[in-house]
């Protein structure tokens, strides 16, 4: 039986590794102590699922076109503080991706009385030459990105949606995406040698 570090010296070899390679001591894998036993970092169990903010325009040409999906963000206050008549009103708040209930996301670019949504209608000036004068709607989940990402018109096969954001957005959902499409490849590799 190879000889087994007492859980000081495991500590000690981690501090070590950690200052050499400048990186916190809780982003390295912990070794095997006395008892045996090692831990697993949360991190490497717990979904990460970011809140965004980016736009979704619609590139169809269906002026009553809208969508449901499901899962919502939830906002919870995580701070209070006094307002103007002395009444409790919330100060700092945290968003977070839930996967109860539906979002609604609506693409139309008139009001009931006809008149245009400016606020809702991409500029004409956008560098982006597909999205111009194209209506939008806001999303802040990623999952819901990623599925409008991955729509298409059922006759010409071609994206019914643009997701456009800032750059650390895009690039995160870009990250976000990948990962899923991982999860999704080795899920059906799995189900592949399972079945076979």
């Amino acid at each position: 039986m190879p000889e087994v570090a007492s859980d000081e010296v495991v500590l000690k070899r981690r501090a070590a590794r950690a200052a050499a390679a400048e990186v916190p001591e809780e982003s390295l894998d912990l070794e095997e102590t006395a008892l045996g036993e090692t831990a697993l970092r949360t991190a490497t169990v717990r979904p990460t699922r970011p809140v965004i903010r980016a736009k979704v325009v619609y590139l169809g040409g269906d002026p009553f076109r809208s969508a449901a999906l499901p899962g919502r963000i939830m906002t919870e206050t995580i701070e209070w503080k006094d307002g103007p008549d002395g009444v409790r009103v919330p100060g700092r708040s945290i968003k977070r991706v839930a996967s109860t209930g539906n979002t609604s996301y609506v693409f139309q670019a008139r009001d009931a009385a006809n008149e245009p949504i400016a606020s809702r209608i991409m500029p004409d000036n956008h560098p982006i030459i597909e999205v111009r004068g194209r209506v939008f709607d806001w999303t802040e989940h990623p999952d819901h990105a990623y599925e409008f990402a991955n729509m298409r018109d059922p006759s010409s096969k071609r994206p019914e949606f643009q997701i456009v954001g800032d750059k650390p957005t895009m690039l995160l959902l870009e990250e976000y995406f990948m990962r899923r499409n991982r999860a999704k490849r080795d899920k059906k590799k799995d189900f592949d040698e399972i079945s076979a």
